[in-house]
């Protein structure tokens, strides 16, 4: 059960009111590093696990448009950022490496977190090597060798294809099942 992942979350702005019971279900998943990126004072004591950076979104957006310095990159609004999920083990790579993470991932801040460690178990996680976990934009993660899957390119569909979707504007949910999910499925 040696098997080290990470979940990202950047946040930005105030916290929803359910905030404290994510950070208690956090705190139940000892096994997981949550890395919480947000520019929000966090008061309550957090859990060992729970990682927290401060960081403004404008250091993110200068961060994304950095790794990204050929892409016009369109992200406007923290929202946006679901699109870029499937790029932090790219976007984040110094902190996968800081934190020896095996596996890299994301979550969303409304999912109040049951025994993941369980879940993996029944899943013969601990004793396969899996390359992706999920194919939901709330909870997947990835082996750290798959930090460039969301760059294969497997149709001619745009909201498939990472520098159409980080060019642009509109949220095309590329962290969902019709993105990233089926761009593994492919692959994988």
């Amino acid at each position: 059960m040696n098997k080290k992942i990470g979940l990202f979350l950047p946040y930005f702005g105030k916290f929803p009111n359910y905030f404290r019971l994510w950070i208690k279900s956090v705190a139940i998943n000892p096994e997981i590093q949550f890395i919480l990126i947000t520019d929000q004072n966090l008061t309550a004591t957090l859990p060992s696990n729970l990682r927290v950076i401060k960081k403004e979104f404008k250091d993110i957006q200068r961060l994304i448009k950095d790794k990204f310095n050929k892409l016009d990159i369109s992200l406007d609004s923290p929202y946006k950022l679901c699109d870029f999920r499937p790029a932090y083990g790219y976007i984040f790579d110094n902190l996968i490496e800081k934190y020896g993470l095996d596996y890299w991932g994301f979550c969303d801040p409304d999912v109040i977190w049951g025994r993941i460690s369980e879940f993996l178990k029944k899943k013969s996680f601990y004793e396969k090597n899996y390359d992706k976990v999920g194919y939901l934009g709330h909870f997947q993660f990835f082996s750290v060798k798959e930090k460039m899957l969301f760059t294969e390119i497997i149709d001619d569909e745009k909201f498939r294809n990472y520098k159409y979707v980080f060019t642009h504007k509109y949220a095309y949910h590329f962290d969902e099942e019709i993105g990233i999910g089926l761009i593994a499925k492919k692959r994988i």
